[in-house]
């Protein structure tokens, strides 16, 4: 599964990705492969705001995980976590990254339930490639 999560909506596989090339390339010339992923601390969305240590895990074993692809180049941890708490737009971070798609997403717990959304974004339109949800309910001391 992991060697296929760089979909596209339409489930093609890393290299074919619809929408992954820009028609009209911006003024700026920013067009690197969507191979270059950077993948940004998950957002702790808990209302208790409880949740970092998970979230930052979570972010660190996607990351780890994505890095053993080997059509895929990610970016450093430390470079992108140093975008974490900002509030910093996509196309920025994919520059200062050097990067074509971003990973990106949330963590909420609320109870027994905790909720992960998780984004490929295509870094130079903005546009979401794929997105998937995950809800998990667990009893404390199970």
């Amino acid at each position: 599964v992991a060697n296929r999560l760089f979909f596209s909506k339409h489930g093609a596989e890393l290299g074919a990705v619809p929408g992954s090339v820009v028609e009209s390339t911006p003024v700026t010339g920013f067009n690197p492969p969507p191979h270059l992923i950077a993948v940004l601390p998950f957002a702790d969305m808990s209302e208790k705001k409880d949740q970092e240590y998970f979230s930052d895990g979570l972010t660190e074993e996607l990351l780890n995980s994505l890095a053993e692809i080997n059509e895929l180049q990610v970016a450093a941890r430390t470079s992108a976590f140093s975008f974490k708490g900002t509030n910093t737009d996509i196309g920025t971070i994919a520059r200062k990254l050097n990067v074509g798609t971003v990973l990106e997403g949330s963590v909420r717990r609320s109870a027994h339930t905790i909720r992960i959304t998780a984004q490929l974004i295509n870094a130079v339109t903005g546009f979401h490639l794929w997105v998937a949800r995950v809800r998990l309910l667990w009893a404390r001391g199970s």
